[in-house]
């Protein structure tokens, strides 16, 4: 087992000059009635693992409940990173899903559309989507 040493900053100006976290201009949109609305916010980026301690309030550990069930809105570096690497995972599952229900060429056509917003050309787009879902999908 290795023992690290972590620094937790205590105050936001201490976080920010220790190089602990970062804000980053971002925003959050939703569809409201039809109608797309944004609002400008600062995320919070953590650096070190000192800067993520301190974005969660200090909390570390999982917080829960008598039963070891995690507590809900009850904010750790353990439940933040798990939430996070799920999202991941979940995307990764829901994708396969998909794919197995809707067929290659279903799923081809959505990556390709992908490839195309972020900026690589049509043409090439559909043949580097063929490409991948091959590599990702070797016994179809």
């Amino acid at each position: 087992m290795k023992t690290i040493e972590v620094v937790v900053p205590e105050t936001v100006e201490e976080a920010l000059a220790g190089g602990h976290f970062r804000y980053e201009d971002t925003e959050v949109s939703a569809d409201v009635n039809g109608t797309k609305v944004k609002r400008p916010y600062q995320k919070k980026i953590a650096l070190t693992l000192g800067g993520a301690l301190f974005i969660a309030g200090g909390q570390g550990d999982l917080v829960v409940d008598e039963d070891g069930k995690a507590v809900r809105g009850k904010a750790s570096v353990c439940a933040d990173f798990t939430y996070g690497n799920d999202l991941g995972v979940k995307a990764t599952e829901r994708n396969i899903l998909v794919a197995a229900t809707e067929g290659p060429e279903k799923a081809i056509e959505k990556l390709a559309k992908n490839l195309i917003a972020v900026g690589m050309a049509p043409e090439v787009a559909r043949e580097k989507a063929k490409e991948l879902h091959a590599l990702a999908n070797p016994t179809e």
